[in-house]
């Protein structure tokens, strides 16, 4: 089989998860990689055997034969990179978030449906190995009444530094994309959002509340502070006559419980062999199999298109607070 030529384009701390998941596939090749930093090339490419190492996406895309682009760019470069990946004919990987702002999300979504580009969003925690199995245990005997996510980070420094000020002011976007996705892709459709953001301890907003109404029915609460002494990241379920916890201290979920009439059962992640266990090796793996069959992404992957929502839900929550 002709392997998949990537190339990865940004290699800060998130590289650092994708990079050894794309070398452990036997169809994978990783052709090159793009970064502006010296140092980064130079440590990545050598560490993955990458020969061709670039400064510019435009330098990498002029010397072609390449299948797909990973695109794990900070979040202002994203839509720019991804677009000229696409015109170039490239399929791409997008990591989260698409885009700040669900417009750009959605001119991103444009060019791959006008391309017919296959795309996929790194909404990791969708591919965690307890998630599904813990949405199938709390809707086993019908639809879920309530969903509680916390996420709880000492991030807020961190951002500064690698985001700047613009960013950090919408941490919402940049960071809680990922448990109001997740929320949304357990719940199903939005109907209603409320919420509130507070600067409660600094200058920038730190304190996120909120409460989403679901067409199902069902009712969602996220609770989030970017002042935790560490991160804490929990996921709590609730059926009929059955309750799902799951729980990430310093970590995404690790390990969770099932609470039903028979009792209580453990969801554990000791049977699983991957290069990580958050769901990055599992992401990966499902879109490069995607590209090997020439087949769009489907739940439980987000397309541009899906991803769109999830973005919205997030401007949304923006502009009400």
């Amino acid at each position: 089989m002709t392997a998949l030529r990537l190339g990865v384009i940004g290699l800060g701390r998130i590289a650092g998860v994708h990079l050894p998941a794309l070398r452990s596939f036997p169809e994978v090749e990783i052709a090159a990689v793009v970064d502006f930093r010296d140092d980064r090339r130079a440590a990545m490419g050598d560490k993955f055997a990458v020969a061709r190492r670039y400064r510019t996406v435009e330098e990498m895309l002029r010397d072609g034969e390449l299948d797909a682009a990973w695109v794990l760019t900070n979040v202002e470069h994203t839509v720019e990179v991804a677009i000229a990946c696409m015109e170039a004919g490239l399929h791409v990987f997008v990591e989260k978030p698409p885009g700040l702002y669900a417009d750009d999300t959605r001119r991103m979504a444009r060019v791959a449906r006008d391309r017919r580009r296959i795309n996929m969003v790194g909404f990791n925690r969708r591919f965690n190995p307890l998630v599904l199995p813990a949405l199938q245990a709390a809707t086993a005997r019908g639809p879920l009444a309530h969903l509680l996510s916390q996420w709880h980070k000492d991030n807020l420094p961190r951002t500064l530094n690698l985001l700047g000020e613009t960013v950090a002011a919408t941490l919402l976007r940049s960071d809680l994309i990922h448990p109001l996705d997740l929320l949304r892709f357990c719940g199903g459709e939005v109907r209603r959002l409320h919420g509130r953001r507070r600067k409660r301890f600094t200058e920038f907003d730190d304190a996120f509340d909120a409460l989403i109404e679901f067409e199902s029915g069902a009712v969602g609460h996220l609770v989030s502070s970017s002042k935790s002494p560490r991160k804490i990241e929990r996921l709590q379920l609730v059926g009929e006559e059955v309750v799902v916890e799951l729980d990430g201290d310093n970590s995404s979920f690790t390990r969770g419980v099932v609470f039903d009439r028979g009792g209580q059962r453990e969801l554990r992640l000791d049977n699983v062999k991957r290069t990580d266990r958050l769901g990055f090796w599992d992401e990966d793996r499902y879109f490069v199999d995607c590209l090997l069959r020439g087949a769009a992404v489907t739940s439980p992957a987000a397309d541009l298109e899906d991803a769109v929502k999830s973005v919205a839900l997030a401007d949304e929550f923006v502009m009400l607070s």
